[in-house]
């Protein structure tokens, strides 16, 4: 059921971006080398906990304890991300333009 809602949910949310995005260029941001592998350890890590980063507060809040552990791992992300930035690909972190 949850796929069924989902799609007309991506559709709306692509309508809304061209609405609000009409008239106006938007910038093309460059794809780097850690894209990629960024993106497959994203989704492996969304495939095996089952939850996205909102869905594991929620179900933290459902009192499933196991997801605390999704929580931290998401957190050690967070934090372990600008550190193998910095080391690996020797670039400055670059706040998005607004």
């Amino acid at each position: 059921m949850f796929f069924h809602l989902m799609r007309p949910g991506v559709a709306l949310s692509t309508m809304g971006f061209l609405l609000l995005a009409r008239g106006k260029k938007l910038p093309r941001r460059a794809i780097h080398k850690g894209t990629i592998p960024g993106g497959v350890l994203f989704g492996i890590g969304w495939a095996l906990t089952g939850a996205c980063p909102t869905g594991a507060l929620v179900q933290v809040g459902e009192g499933k304890l196991m997801a605390g552990l999704t929580v931290v791992g998401i957190a050690f992300g967070a934090w372990l991300y600008p550190v193998l930035h910095r080391a690996l690909f020797r670039w400055p972190l670059q706040a998005c333009d607004a």
